[in-house]
């Protein structure tokens, strides 16, 4: 049950920002930026995903009624996983999310970017918590880096010498 499309702005491609047909229209968001810090806001439309031949031109993603085909996310969900199958000519264009925010700066967000968003203003997250999740990932993913160099060392059957010059 794809809904009504209200159609927010059209984008240069020709495409139009719909406000129906995505669960997370309406929803409050809160992002993080470097040296501003929370930002809440709501997510006010959304783009569904859809195919983008090389080969084909625009009008052949799209049926007889506007409606796209082969991707078109219409669960409610912030996601659009890939299609499976698909001839490797075409590629799916994400689905995107434009959101508001309350001081009037409006942005475009991804499926992984709005789940995130999402879940920061469900949980009230604080600026402080959100540096310490940046933190703890950042201290993870150099345990794994030192942990993958540590095994290549150990993997490694060169031996270094060291010389002394002559005096």
């Amino acid at each position: 049950a794809s809904g009504a499309r209200a159609p927010v702005a059209a984008t240069a491609s020709g495409d139009e920002w719909c406000t129906h047909g995505s669960g997370a229209v309406g929803r409050r968001v809160r992002r993080f930026f470097a040296m501003h810090g929370a930002s809440d806001g709501q997510v006010v439309a959304w783009l569904p995903p859809k195919l983008s031949d090389s080969t084909a031109s625009d009008a052949d993603d799209a049926g007889a009624d506007g409606e796209r085909e082969n991707g078109d996310e219409r669960d409610g969900g912030a996601g659009g996983g890939g299609l499976k199958g698909e001839d490797d000519a075409t590629e799916e264009e994400p689905a995107l999310w434009r959101l508001l925010h309350d001081d009037g700066d409006v942005e475009e967000v991804e499926a992984d970017e709005l789940e995130e968003a999402l879940a920061a203003h469900a949980e009230a997250r604080t600026v402080q918590q959100e540096v310490e999740l940046i933190l703890e990932a950042a201290w993870e993913a150099l345990e794994m880096a030192v942990a993958l160099y540590s095994d290549d060392d150990k993997t490694d059957t060169t031996t270094t010498t060291t010389t002394t010059p002559a005096a």
